[in-house]
């Protein structure tokens, strides 16, 4: 790709007014502050010791840059917004929370592990003739996670969390809340800030995400036990094979879960439905 055709593309991702907003001064001596007041306190409350503490506090941070993955499938080559937060001033404690926020992550029935695996589960399911093959996709998920959702979600299940780190729960929310609400990001010597969701290239925004669609699921599918008799998800893509008749009323319930996720569907053409790494499930006992 052309520099100037790059550029120019990132451009137009960073002129959006719902995700990056431009600021005059970089943030990061003031944001490495931050967490390193936040880690003074837990290593005074005893919630960390001070090795931990020496290694988590950070002294000469760098800003998270920004780069673009161009969406080779799709028409234009957009480009995907990748934000390196290596040696961020969340960089550090954020992945030192992770372990902890991974045991709610996987904490799940809808997870597979790619496409194999989700192969190995449909060789056995026999899908009846009312009933098609269904993908859900919220088409920048990273970017529109709600971030106080997660948090509440986060408390909800404490009880899953706690034993697996030395923090309490105040500690552990207000540091995860420090962690995904200091989003920013350079490009080409001008900063922005990340006013929604969090940044694809942050540690924590795969889990976080994860814990949301969850939530989501664990709430919306037994309004439709009925109707959806399989579902399975890699990441933010959704497989479902669910009664098509209902999909209007599932897609509004998906949609009505916040403000800030819109899931669109596609459904099956001759039984078949690109997924993963398949264009075409020949090996399905379908219809």
């Amino acid at each position: 790709m052309d520099k100037a055709v790059y550029v120019d593309k990132i451009n137009i991702l960073l002129s959006g007014t719902t995700t990056y907003r431009p600021t005059t001064r970089d943030p990061t001596r003031s944001l490495m502050l931050q967490f390193n007041s936040l880690l003074r306190n837990l290593l005074e409350t005893s919630q960390i010791n001070h090795p931990t503490y020496l290694n988590l506090i950070s002294y000469n941070s760098l800003a998270p840059r920004l780069y673009g993955l161009p969406k080779i499938h799709k028409h234009g080559n957009p480009l995907r917004p990748i934000i390196s937060n290596i040696n961020a001033p969340s960089y550090k404690l954020s992945k030192f929370l992770l372990p902890a926020l991974q045991i709610l992550s996987h904490n799940n029935s809808y997870d597979i592990r790619n496409s194999f695996h989700l192969k190995e589960l449909l060789q056995s399911f026999n899908i009846p003739d009312n009933f098609i093959l269904t993908s859900f996709d919220d088409e920048s998920l990273f970017t529109n996670i709600p971030i106080d959702k997660a948090l509440h979600i986060v408390e909800k299940n404490w009880t899953i969390i706690q034993p697996h780190t030395t923090l309490n729960l105040t500690s552990f929310l207000s540091a995860l809340e420090l962690c995904c609400n200091s989003g920013y990001l350079t490009f080409q010597d001008k900063f922005y800030h990340q006013i929604n969701g969090l940044a694809m290239g942050k540690c924590l925004a795969p889990d976080i995400s994860n814990i949301v669609l969850n939530d989501l699921l664990d709430s919306i599918i037994p309004l439709f036990s009925q109707d959806i008799i399989f579902i399975k998800k890699y990441v933010e893509d959704l497989f479902l094979v669910l009664n098509p008749d209902r999909i209007p009323e599932i897609l509004s319930a998906f949609n009505s879960y916040h403000p800030r996720l819109r899931f669109t569907v596609e459904g099956e053409i001759d039984h078949s439905l690109p997924f993963l790494d398949y264009q075409k499930f020949p090996w399905l006992p379908i219809h």
